[in-house]
């Protein structure tokens, strides 16, 4: 005995926020026999990836004056519960125009919604822009490089 199908489909779909669920599949049908009838499904809800740690670089960006020294900060965030392995590695732009003191190369273990904060001093040998180190930061497989430039003064 045969059976034949007839589908129709539509989306219902409520607002469509972050993390909620995208909505019911609703199927409209008739079988062989001409009885109609819905079904309704529930899509599986989708939240929005988050990245595992956040990086965040501060430093001043006026009334900075050549030899003077200046703070060069990076502020990592754990945003989820686990241990997370982060690599930060700080790459001179050239000797000719910064010198600056601190770890060149560095692992941080960040605890479940850790806040670690390192601080590199540095201190501008030319003036016009200049570019301060490239940060690079590294969490498993992916990595995050941090360009920045400032402007000094004589």
């Amino acid at each position: 005995e045969a059976c034949e199908l007839v589908c129709r489909a539509e989306v219902v779909q409520p607002g469509l926020d972050a993390g909620a669920d995208l909505g019911r599949l609703l199927v409209a049908w008739k079988d062989a026999n001409g009885v109609e009838g819905e079904s309704s499904f529930a899509f599986p809800g989708v939240a929005p990836r988050q990245e595992s740690v956040a990086a965040r670089v501060s430093f001043p960006t006026t009334g900075v004056r050549v030899g003077e020294p200046l703070a060069l900060a990076l502020e990592l965030e754990s945003r989820d519960a686990s241990l997370s392995k982060v690599g930060v590695a700080l790459e001179s732009p050239g000797p000719d125009q910064i010198l600056f003191s601190g770890y060149r190369k560095t692992e941080e273990l960040l605890g479940p919604r850790d806040t670690r904060r390192l601080t590199w001093h540095i201190v501008p040998v030319v003036t016009g822009t200049v570019d301060l180190p490239k940060i690079r930061v590294q969490v498993g497989k992916k990595e995050l490089v941090l360009r920045e430039r400032v402007h000094v003064k004589p």
